[in-house]
């Protein structure tokens, strides 16, 4: 019996004594690379598009796209907070997942877009900016998210001299 115990003392000591690397995993890797999360506004009577989008490699633009200009113009503003994106990604997918359709534009909208073309995906979420309505509810969490984010210095690292909104300080 005191052998037993002897034993699995030893056993506790070495088991408690042998250091165990902790690795923090990101959700940053070589395929989220081409990843675009864009939200924003859309003025559906003048086609006019705008807002910010974040890329797989963690850079915030500003976006802007109208009936003059019909691709995306983007600026480079700042960069983000690698688990502070993982975290709200991993938000955005899952509610993408549980509310796989949401278009209910008005005249102005709001919107979140997640694109990822190395896995074929492109899911977008629209819905009419005056209205608070049950179904939107986890999209306009998102987009609420992703606007305080940038402009959290916490998290959003602007370029030198722009603040989120593009102004020059």
């Amino acid at each position: 019996m005191q052998k037993m115990l002897i034993i699995f003392t030893m056993v506790l000591f070495v088991a408690c004594g042998t250091s165990t690397k902790t690795t923090k995993t990101t959700c940053i890797n070589e395929k989220m690379k081409d990843l675009t999360l864009r939200w924003g506004g859309h003025n559906y009577k003048t086609n006019a598009l705008s807002g910010w989008q974040i890329d797989g490699s963690l850079n915030v633009f500003t976006f802007i796209k109208d009936s003059l200009n019909p691709n995306f113009t983007t600026k480079l503003i700042g960069t983000i907070d690698t688990n502070k994106f993982c975290e709200i990604l991993s938000k955005t997918k899952k509610v993408f997942v549980e509310i796989q359709a949401l278009n209910a534009p008005g005249d102005s909208s709001h919107f979140v877009e997640y694109i990822h073309p190395s896995t074929n995906t492109n899911l977008r979420a629209v819905w009419n900016m005056r209205f608070k309505t049950f179904g939107s509810t986890e999209f306009r969490e998102i987009f609420d998210t992703l606007n305080a984010l940038i402009n959290n210095e916490k998290y959003f690292f602007p370029k030198k001299g722009l603040t989120p909104d593009n102004s020059v300080k």
